[in-house]
């Protein structure tokens, strides 16, 4: 099985790339700027291109997501925090509070 740190396999492309491919979505305005964000909408293209890539599973922490679509978030609110995506009120609970930590592309300050 392969495991690969979620920041190492995002970080070895760039940004355009990723939105294209469906893994990143951009988004930007005045207040927060230039963004490029993992959310409920970008949660197909992840796993596509985990798939695509031969990653079973990328990790952060105790953070987690596998290619078939289970996934560990202790950042998302109460009894939304693991287990499958399709069993979650809204997909984005999986990225819920976690681009700081493991979206190589989300900005810093």
């Amino acid at each position: 099985m392969a495991t690969q740190n979620i920041n190492e396999f995002l970080g070895a492309y760039g940004e355009e790339y990723l939105v294209e491919r469906g893994v990143l979505e951009h988004s930007s305005g005045p207040i927060r700027g230039e963004r490029y964000l993992l959310t409920g909408k970008t949660l197909s293209g992840v796993i596509s291109f985990m798939r695509e890539k031969g990653i079973d599973r990328l990790v952060e922490g105790k953070w987690w997501l596998d290619q078939n679509g289970h996934f560990n978030n202790a950042n998302a609110p109460m009894g939304q925090r693991d287990g499958h995506y399709s069993r979650l009120e809204r997909p984005g609970f999986v990225f819920d509070y976690q681009n700081i930590n493991i979206n190589p592309h989300f900005p810093r300050k």
